[in-house]
């Protein structure tokens, strides 16, 4: 065998953390959802705002109602998502809530839509793949 090749050395890894790549990342806290969640969800404020069409009154009909979700979350789905979906009922009717929530101002304003990307992974989180796919 070559000298140049330590097979008696103890253990260790072969590399340091990588950081965001670390496969438990996002177990480490909730903070990084937490903001992404509030990102998407003021964009889709502004999006929704600015829309061009339809009118204003439409658009600030569905912004306000848009506002609903948030208070909701925090007060709620915050909690919900930390459980991690062990009690399905209450997934159930935390998403199911949340989705009622979207419907409307998402059938008067198309840019509402945009709230889907904090919608699907809150989903993804408290629900079962299968369950959460139907969704």
């Amino acid at each position: 065998m070559s000298a140049d090749l330590p097979l008696e050395e103890p253990s260790r890894r072969l590399s340091e953390p990588a950081g965001a790549r670390d496969s438990d990342v996002w177990d480490r806290g909730f903070l990084p959802w937490d903001v992404y969640f509030g990102v998407v969800w003021v964009a889709t404020l502004v999006f929704t705002l600015g829309a061009s069409s339809p009118g204003e009154p439409v658009r600030m009909i569905a912004a306000a109602l848009f506002v609903l979700p948030a208070p909701r979350y925090v007060w709620v789905g915050r909690a919900e998502l930390l459980r991690q979906g062990v009690d399905e009922r209450c997934a159930l009717r935390y998403i199911g809530g949340a989705v009622l929530l979207f419907l409307a101002p998402a059938i008067l304003v198309g840019e509402t839509r945009i709230a889907t990307f904090a919608l699907v992974p809150q989903c993804l989180m408290v629900l079962r793949l299968r369950l959460a796919l139907a969704r």
